[in-house]
């Protein structure tokens, strides 16, 4: 990872990591309560979502056990603080359409020390199939500080694995951290960031056939309010269709995000990272120390980067293409584009235009050739 990554990396964990404010689940059992306690059979067949309503609404930490089959919910439990999983218990949404209400878990304007998601086998059940809706995600966060999700299996959602917002409440979430989860097979996202401050994406596995939006998705609604601002994301391992990453705005519609770092992640993937053209404006996009491996069937593109941009920096990333395709540096102001590696098949290329005072070192490219100013691409051959 570079420096300045590595930096920006840090200083987000410093801020939001539960290390350092988070509670721990470990605890006397006064500040505990088991879902068991409250009623929770987990054999599938009792619907078990008073009992973790019950539970969650006692303000204590709440312990889910391993079940004997599966817990089965049927509408969101809202959280006031911690829930932890013993033995990684299977949870299931029954009846989600895509609609909210079906969301698993919430937390909502959490404004506490820390508030720790960690060890729960989350299922959505989604088929595969529907298209009813996108909002029943296995877990919401709107507008809350201090949140950490890690250690999880999140799986099968009609809408994101993880969704991280405003999403009606004016506040935008802030310190929040997705880490070491197994994030598989949602309808839309694993990571959606909708309005945030401080979001740190971590050390995930992120499995996707869907094409829907992106795997990681940035995407601030089009209210004129909400907007995204210090993310890192990596250490990932992604193998997913269609777009890995993708940063997105409406235009006029929404002021702008930025300060995204992107370090350190291995993507199988049609199109790493995308910022659309007619979004609106971005600044301080940093690419740094990827490891992009292409996939088969469809056009790739590692980075696709179109106006309004401010100071884009593409560092020390390895690239090996297996379609034809390339990518596209537009209209970028302040562009740094550094240490790469190239490896693709004729019909792959790299273009930039419209970067006044683009600066280039270092970069191969093997396998095509790239429409770059000379000195972008030092030792390129066909």
């Amino acid at each position: 990872m570079g420096g300045w990554a590595w930096m920006a990396a840090v200083s987000l964990v410093t801020a939001a990591s539960p290390r350092g404010v988070a509670p721990t689940p470990a605890g006397s059992a006064e500040e505990r309560v088991s879902v068991l306690d409250m009623g929770a059979r987990g054999d599938g067949i009792a619907d078990d979502t008073e009992a973790f309503a019950r539970a969650a609404a006692t303000g204590k930490t709440v312990v889910v056990p391993r079940p004997p089959a599966h817990y089965r919910v049927t509408r969101t439990i809202r959280l006031h603080a911690s829930i932890v999983g013993e033995g990684r218990p299977l949870v299931r949404m029954y009846g989600a359409a895509g609609r909210e209400s079906h969301a698993m878990l919430e937390v909502r304007g959490y404004r506490g020390p820390g508030l720790l998601i960690r060890g729960l086998h989350l299922d959505g059940q989604w088929d595969g199939a529907g298209t009813a809706g996108e909002w029943s995600h296995n877990v919401m966060v709107k507008g809350s500080r201090n949140v950490t999700i890690e250690d999880n299996v999140l799986e099968r959602p009609y809408g994101d694995n993880v969704l991280i917002g405003g999403e009606g409440v004016p506040e935008p979430s802030e310190h929040v951290i997705v880490r070491r989860n197994r994030l598989l097979e949602p309808r839309r996202c694993a990571v959606a960031v909708i309005s945030a401050r401080g979001v740190l994406v971590e050390e995930n596995v992120i499995r996707r056939r869907s094409t829907y939006v992106a795997a990681i998705d940035l995407e601030p609604n089009p209210n004129g309010l909400d907007a995204v601002w210090d993310v890192a994301v990596t250490g990932n391992d992604l193998d997913v269709a269609g777009i890995a990453i993708q940063v997105f705005t409406f235009g006029d519609r929404s002021p702008p995000s930025g300060r995204v770092t992107v370090s350190g992640n291995v993507a199988r993937a049609a199109r790493f990272f995308v910022k659309p053209g007619e979004t609106s404006a971005w600044e301080e996009l940093t690419l740094t120390g990827n490891t992009f491996l292409g996939r088969g069937g469809d056009r790739n593109a590692f980075v696709e980067v179109s106006p309004p941009v401010r100071s884009v920096r593409i560092l020390e990333n390895r690239i090996h293409a297996v379609r034809a395709g390339g990518d596209r540096l537009v209209g970028i102001e302040g562009l740094e584009v550094r240490d790469n590696e190239w490896t693709g098949p004729r019909g792959y290329e790299v273009q930039v235009a419209g970067c006044p005072a683009a600066r280039f070192a270092r970069n191969r490219i093997t396998g095509f050739r790239a429409a770059l100013p000379r000195d972008a691409a030092a030792g390129a051959r066909d």
